[in-house]
């Protein structure tokens, strides 16, 4: 599957390829970013939407490159686990292992 997919998308990075292969990762999206000068920010949420990402208004930072859709908060990821993939032309997704919910119990 992967593969399949590496073939669909180009440029699948082999790094991340080998992230997502098993089947217990933790390795999540989280942000799409679409080129500024290629996508309009309709067009970026429509091929979000298309492609089964949560769609929210993109982000723009002011002379930024790239319109960002967020999936979840970067807080969320453990640094030094970040990955980038190029999914096609003008479009990217950077990919974080997650982290552990830390489950403490309290002794009354």
């Amino acid at each position: 599957m992967i593969t399949r997919l590496g073939n669909l998308f180009g440029d699948f990075s082999r790094k991340v390829a080998r992230m997502l292969r098993s089947p217990k990762s933790e390795f999540k999206p989280q942000s799409l970013l679409f080129d500024a000068k290629r996508y309009t920010p309709f067009e970026a949420m429509r091929w979000a939407r298309a492609h089964g990402y949560r769609v929210v208004t993109p982000e723009i930072r002011p002379g930024g490159k790239y319109l960002r859709i967020r999936q979840i908060d970067p807080g969320r990821i453990i640094p030094g686990t970040w990955a980038t993939v190029t999914f096609g032309k003008g479009i990217k997704a950077t990919f974080g292992r997650l982290r552990r919910s830390a489950c403490v119990s309290r002794a009354a």
